[in-house]
């Protein structure tokens, strides 16, 4: 039977665990995130935010989503989709109601 301390082997053992999680912390940090970066035409932006193409284009012209133009293809950056739609501006623009009155009020008899 050893006559070690426990504790002592419990602190060895949890000085290897924070060197391995510091080492992993700084090989993450150092691994670019090549998907923020990736470009994807009007089908991918389509099918990331899971809506129509029609909609795609629609809030490219009133919602200021964000885009790049490359000759005539229009391209779109993950990250940038993802940033636009969790943005607080959005989910304002979205909980208007003033257009939808206005046509009720034009074509209602």
């Amino acid at each position: 039977m050893s006559t070690a301390n426990p504790f002592e082997e419990i602190n060895i053992k949890l000085d290897y665990l924070t060197s391995t999680v510091d080492k992993l912390k700084e090989t993450n940090q150092q691994i670019p995130k090549a998907d923020e970066e990736e470009l994807l035409d009007t089908d991918g932006a389509s099918k990331l935010l899971h809506m129509p193409i029609s909609s795609i284009h629609y809030h490219k012209k009133n919602s200021n989503l964000p885009s790049t133009k490359k000759g005539k293809r229009l391209l779109f950056r993950r990250g940038e989709l993802l940033a636009w739609l969790n943005s607080p501006t959005l989910a304002s623009n979205n909980t208007s109601t003033e257009p939808m009155k206005a046509i009720r009020k034009k074509y209602s008899k």
